[in-house]
């Protein structure tokens, strides 16, 4: 025999499920569809191509032990609107959006570290300095060139790929219109209301909806599908409940998007021992 309702709860909304990006036109997500981030050193034309060969070894090995932050958050914000103001083209003057400078010497002994250009993004200013205190411990060796003992280093930060000398890859981004944060269900105490005359039937069920979250977090009831489930009154209170729940919104960037989430509903009956 079957006892009292133990659970009738809304478990998560899972926001795994393909999205509809309406932020960015196709064609910018197009042309940034290998969105990045890469390191340079500036065009000297008084210098001797020595000099740059020797710039290049230096930044080389930095990108090489440049550990990219786990969290990239605001670098692709910032990316989404430089292309966009760039009329979703990479511009060959468009400027970096950081600078860093140092001193390395034939021993790779790197000092004077300075960001005399923050990106704004705090996670990847610390990535970028760290990259140069790996440099230090790391002991390699460089060829100075013009018989130098050091190098006075500038590396830009940028996302056009075709600016400066020897670019490198630095931190590859998510294209444009990418979901970077997926939406998810707001606290609530919302659930399906059954009538108290159907749990005398002591039906177990797991009912799963699939829904489309419009860029204000709210649900778009001519998406919504159900999944998994079969008993057609439990089905009957969760779609009557969906337009209540509310949602903080999937974000492309900066931009606030639809996305396509499921949510799970269980009902079970413990026994009665």
């Amino acid at each position: 025999m079957r006892g009292a309702v133990v659970a009738i709860c809304l478990l998560f909304a899972r926001a795994d499920l393909p999205s509809q990006v309406v932020c960015a036109p196709d064609s910018t997500r197009k042309v940034s569809g290998a969105l990045a981030l890469f390191a340079s050193i500036p065009e000297e034309t008084a210098e001797a191509a020595e000099v740059r060969r020797a710039r290049g070894g230096v930044l080389q090995e930095y990108v090489r032990l440049f550990e990219q932050p786990k969290d990239v958050t605001r670098l692709q914000a910032k990316a989404e609107r430089i292309v966009r103001q760039a009329g979703s083209v990479f511009e060959p003057g468009l400027l970096a959006i950081g600078e860093l400078r140092f001193t390395v010497s034939a021993r790779g002994h790197t000092s004077n570290g300075t960001l005399a250009k923050p990106t704004s993004d705090p996670g990847l200013d610390s990535a970028l300095l760290r990259g140069m205190a790996r440099m230090d411990s790391a002991h390699v060796s460089f060829f100075t060139a013009g018989g130098r003992d050091t190098l006075q280093m500038r590396i830009d930060i940028g996302f056009n790929p075709s600016a400066g000398l020897y670019p490198m890859l630095l931190v590859r981004l998510a294209p444009l219109g990418t979901i970077t944060r997926s939406a998810h269900i707001l606290p609530t105490d919302v659930q399906p209301s059954v009538p108290m005359s159907y749990w005398a039937k002591h039906i177990d069920d797991e009912i799963v909806v699939r829904v489309l979250v419009d860029a204000r977090g709210r649900a778009v009831m001519d998406s919504v599908r159900v999944v998994q489930g079969k008993d057609q009154v439990y089905i009957d209170a969760i779609l009557a409940a969906i337009p209540k729940y509310r949602w903080s919104p999937a974000q492309a960037g900066d931009c606030t998007v639809k996305q396509w989430v499921q949510m799970p509903f269980t009902f079970h009956f413990a026994p009665t021992k």
